[in-house]
């Protein structure tokens, strides 16, 4: 494998989850939360109606459908600026996710058309992660700060719009604010703390209560990165639950990815091997027999 390879997937593995341009009809949305800001003991009551709210909107008011999203697989298909490109240059690309709740991942990146990069395929296991690219281990210099910044991306991209954070014991939700007039629909702000997690400010639309953007920062290579994923034209998927169909990414002030469809199912399990480099392999020596 290539030099270039190497650079690329471990470019690709670091911002992994990239957006474009925020659409229209995306609310403007309050400023970021401070770094630090006073976390309270316990949920304050108006933020825990908001997560109520927003809990009974995604499950047509049966909460015991958010048990249904503990695994999950998802396909996206758009495009993605690629890494170190100039912003105006995208690529055409399919994302397949597998996780399971709380601390399994795994996903693949392909490519397609002019400026086809290789094939990039994460592991994740709790904050421990093994990307390949072609199928091969890259070696990371460092692998725990992207390990453990892949963890939380992967807690405010894919399980925020799952609900689970929002419903789990240990979270703490507070800091609800309401905007009016600052977009094309109202809008409700809380902030959730999790353990070993960066503070998640998460935007529902007031009327609907979908969740509609989460926001985030990380240190990455010394530097607080800020990172926003946009959920769009929510509809009815799988068990009826109300799902996003396509996602927006913006990291720091560049849009990085597009993704103009996003197709859901949960399965009862995933087996643990996906999760796992070996499944990979396996997968390869399936392929080429």
């Amino acid at each position: 494998m290539s030099g270039r390879a190497l650079v690329a997937a471990a470019f690709l593995m670091a911002a992994w989850l990239a957006g474009c341009e925020p659409a229209k009809e995306v609310p403007e949305i309050p400023d970021p939360v401070d770094e630090g800001p006073q976390i309270p003991s316990v949920s304050q009551p108006a933020a825990k109606k908001c997560v109520e709210d927003a809990v009974a909107a995604f499950t047509q008011g049966q909460p015991e459908l958010v048990a249904k999203t503990k695994f999950v697989r998802l396909t996206l298909k758009g495009k993605m600026v690629p890494p170190q490109g100039p912003p105006e240059t995208w690529i055409d690309t399919t994302r397949t996710i597998a996780a399971a709740w709380p601390d399994r991942f795994t996903f693949r990146n392909e490519t397609h058309g002019p400026g086809k990069l290789p094939v990039l395929t994460v592991y994740l296991r709790g904050t421990t992660i093994t990307p390949l690219s072609d199928g091969q281990v890259v070696s990371l210099p460092d692998p725990v700060e992207p390990g453990r910044n892949l963890a939380a991306d992967v807690l405010g991209q894919i399980w925020m719009a799952l609900m689970q954070p929002l419903v789990d014991p240990q979270a703490v939700v507070f800091n609800m604010q309401s905007q009016i007039g600052r977009g094309p629909f109202p809008t409700h702000t809380i902030v959730l703390a999790l353990k070993n997690r960066p503070l998640y400010q998460l935007t529902f639309n007031a009327k609907t209560h979908e969740l509609v953007q989460v926001e985030y920062s990380l240190t990455e290579a010394g530097r607080l990165s800020h990172r926003a994923w946009t959920m769009l034209e929510h509809k009815p998927g799988p068990f009826g639950l109300i799902l996003p169909t396509k996602m927006q990414y913006v990291q720091d002030i560049g849009p990085k990815e597009q993704w103009s469809e996003a197709h859901w199912d949960f399965p009862p399990t995933i087996d643990d091997a996906e999760f796992h480099p070996s499944g990979e392999k396996e997968k390869n020596d399936k392929d080429n027999k």
